[in-house]
């Protein structure tokens, strides 16, 4: 008998339906784990390519909110601009050579983000230039090619 309503009991029962899952968000393309792995020096720096590259491998961190640079420190929180830009204007703006950004990885077009700190008004612009999963960030006259 305690089974038969143990039965009804069960058979009165609703199913369970799966809560629907939310879509996943489209990945940040900036929001990563960078490392310094190469530069490229513009004519008048004050920069020597041995001073550039002590930076490789060091780590440029950024989050959906901020970043971290070895040039800049942390930002907790930054306002992001987007834009799409030609290598060619990049790298004529820049005054460096374009076959050795190229060589770098990065390639047409490129996404320009400027992160602008907020929570440190007088840190300068973070300028960041994004093909795939390449980068290029310049610093006292010296680009440094990032990669994740």
């Amino acid at each position: 008998m305690r089974d038969l309503a143990l039965i009804l009991l069960l058979a009165g029962c609703p199913e369970e339906t799966a809560s629907p899952v939310a879509a996943p968000k489209p990945d940040d393309p900036i929001a990563h784990g960078w490392k310094v792995s190469g530069h490229v020096l513009a004519p008048g720096t004050m920069l020597t390519d041995t001073d550039a590259d002590a930076l490789v491998g060091r780590a440029v961190d950024i989050t959906a909110t901020g970043y971290t640079t070895p040039w800049h420190g942390t930002c907790e929180s930054a306002t992001r601009e987007h834009r799409v830009k030609a290598l060619a204007e990049v790298t004529a703006s820049l005054k460096v050579d374009r076959d050795a950004v190229k060589a770098l990885g990065l390639a047409d077009p490129l996404d320009e983000y400027r992160l602008t700190c907020t929570d440190n008004t007088r840190a300068p612009a973070f300028v960041l230039w994004l093909s795939g999963s390449h980068a290029l960030t310049c610093w006292s006259g010296a680009c440094y090619a990032l990669t994740r």
